[in-house]
């Protein structure tokens, strides 16, 4: 499967927002909903300018012959205190999981992490969400901490985990 990993254009804006329509409704274990979603395309395009413009953030997309079907977003911070460290989200396609695109995703985004001078990854994730968690465990990430019922799918109540990686 010949898949390539790359940075983020501002011409991708319709499909990212199509893109993370389509993966909230396949899976629970993002954050929000389809219908939760009142971004326009415009609002998307302007969104993705900001990033294209920071320092301090980034997104990569996994694009299958022109299809995107993953993203790993890092959304870092601009106050000198706190610029070295940002919080990270992925999203693949549900018909793409289990085929090695989330670890290619993370590994782009750690190399542009240290090339930037980034120190510290965080991210949140349901603690039912077995393979993420294996995922980011395998990358070095280290549980620090969690906020218990963080997270209500519509029936039960969720801890969300917040898994953090130092990078050297």
């Amino acid at each position: 499967m010949e898949i390539e990993i790359r940075e983020i254009e501002i011409e991708d804006y319709k499909e990212l927002l199509d893109f993370m329509k389509k993966v909230k409704g396949e899976t629970n274990f993002l954050l929000g909903y389809p219908d939760e979603m009142k971004l326009s395309y415009e609002d998307e395009k302007e969104l993705i300018k900001k990033i294209k413009n920071s320092e301090t953030s980034n997104h990569f997309v996994a694009m299958k012959s022109n299809k995107m079907i993953g993203c790993v977003s890092f959304n870092g911070n601009t106050a000198r205190k706190m610029k070295h460290y940002g919080t990270i989200g992925i999203s693949i396609l549900k018909e793409y999981l289990g085929k090695g695109i989330a670890t290619s995703l993370l590994e782009k985004l750690i190399c542009w992490a240290k090339e930037k001078g980034i120190k510290k990854i965080n991210l949140d994730v349901f603690e039912n969400n077995k393979r993420a968690i294996k995922l980011y465990e395998k990358f070095g990430f280290k549980l620090e901490g969690c906020i218990e019922d963080g997270i209500y799918d519509g029936e039960n109540y969720i801890n969300l985990l917040i898994y953090g990686l130092k990078i050297d």
